[in-house]
């Protein structure tokens, strides 16, 4: 106990010096342009040349947006004066991206399966930066879904509060599952001994333990809760399916309870049974899938949205025939009108990449305004968040990025982005 006490000191006293120096922007301040900082929310008028406010509705030519302490206070007609003005009359202004899949503390695929062995100490290091890489590719918000360093609610707090440069984090540090049906030491090829590093406090095993569970994760600080469902249906063909519907509704119902929603890693065999016991408990969305036309139907029924994580699965050389059937799932999905959300899947695909889901889910028949929504208000609609962010808006955080050309028109601008604001703060400028 006290060793852990000392390794959990040693985690805060990192993220309490690691103060964040963001670097040169474009405002009329002379101050804030010699020192290149801005570090707590100021007073500004943005400068949009176009303006698309709430993605899916038309874009606005030459409007002021007045951010206050961190919030958008007003959207004016024209261009007008103000205390410190960003000059975006040449760009595209839109709302700050949500990626609603990602593993931040994950350094790599390989270490996917011995990062949990590290230090946290020494893991945390290694996510300070790729944080802040996450916020100036242009997600402002990031739900983290699975962090076996159990660092991810200390670094939330930390990148609300402005110690840390990073995005806005929703996070379920560990995978709940029923059992210990996804990966321990033993299906790793591990030692039994290693097996305290391996079992996630997620696992439970009857309803009293799952209830138990959900709540103190939330007192830990969740934001969301993730459940992992068992691997063996993948790699089994006899096994249609592991957990049962009313299992699963132990752990989603009381996080439901606890105003929390709950996203569902799927796992498919021979049978779409995983992903229909998933809906029919209540999951908010699914991750991966592939989805069938029974669990699309189902998914409609139901109002449950789809976060298949495109890019991850073509780029996968442990499942490559995954690939094919979760893309013919999602074109499916895309036609029935499904509601789509945007995930990465970081670490598994890189944030200079991350663009590249955009282009995926233009490819199984979003449109690209369809594709922007999925990363902004459909994915703040997702997070039940839609009155802080996910549009552009007075009394909204004020989350906004631009780029230099119609991303409507060329999805692959996204992967280029010119300007960064996160709750008022900039943090990445145009040179």
């Amino acid at each position: 106990m006290l060793s852990m006490i000392r390794s959990y000191l040693s985690v805060l006293a990192l993220v309490l010096g690691y103060l964040f120096c963001p670097s040169a922007i474009a405002v009329s301040d002379s101050e804030a342009r010699a020192t290149g900082t801005t570090s707590i929310p100021e007073t500004y008028v943005i400068h949009a040349g176009h303006l698309l406010a709430v993605p899916g509705q038309p874009a606005e030519a030459r409007k002021s947006i007045v951010v206050q302490d961190g919030k958008i206070v007003a959207i004016k007609e024209g261009f007008v004066d103000g205390p410190r003005v960003v000059d975006l009359s040449q760009a595209y202004v839109l709302p700050g991206l949500i990626d609603l899949h990602t593993h931040m503390s994950l350094p790599s695929l390989e270490q996917m399966n011995t990062w949990r062995l590290r230090r946290p100490e020494a893991v945390m290091l290694e996510t300070l930066p790729r944080l802040q890489s996450m916020l100036e590719a242009g997600f402002t918000t990031v739900r983290d879904l699975g962090d076996e360093a159990s660092i991810m609610y200390q670094l939330a707090d930390a990148t609300r509060r402005g110690i840390v440069t990073g995005p806005r984090i929703i996070a379920s540090e560990p995978f709940f599952g029923i059992g210990n049906g996804y990966s321990s030491a033993d299906t790793l090829g591990f030692r039994a001994e290693l097996e305290p590093f391996y079992a996630s406090r997620g696992y439970c095993e009857s309803r009293d333990q799952c209830r138990n569970a959900v709540r103190e994760e939330i007192r830990r600080g969740a934001g969301v809760i993730k459940i992992r469902l068992s691997y063996m249906p993948l790699v089994d063909g006899r096994i249609e399916s592991v957990e049962t519907v009313e299992e699963i509704k132990w752990i989603i119902d009381m996080a439901h309870q606890l105003k929390r929603t709950v996203a569902v890693h799927t796992v498919v065999g021979a049978s779409g049974a995983p992903v229909s016991n998933a809906i029919l408990a209540g999951a908010d969305t699914i991750e991966h899938g592939p989805l069938g036309e029974e669990e699309i139907a189902l998914m409609k029924e139901m109002g449950t949205a789809y976060v298949p994580t495109l890019s991850v699965a073509r780029l996968s050389t442990q499942y490559p025939q995954l690939y094919p059937k979760i893309r013919a799932g999602a074109k499916k999905a895309a036609y029935a009108g499904v509601k789509f959300g945007f995930g990465s899947d970081f670490p598994l695909v890189s944030i200079p990449r991350s663009f590249e889901e955009f282009l995926e889910l233009q490819a199984v028949g979003l449109t690209p305004t369809e594709a922007i929504k999925a990363a902004t208000v459909n994915a703040a609609d997702i997070l039940q968040m839609s009155d802080e962010i996910g549009s552009i808006g007075p009394g909204k955080a004020a989350d906004i990025i631009a780029v230099m050309g119609d991303p409507e028109t060329d999805l692959r601008l996204l992967g280029n982005i010119a300007f960064v604001m996160k709750a008022g703060v900039i943090v990445k400028g145009l040179q």
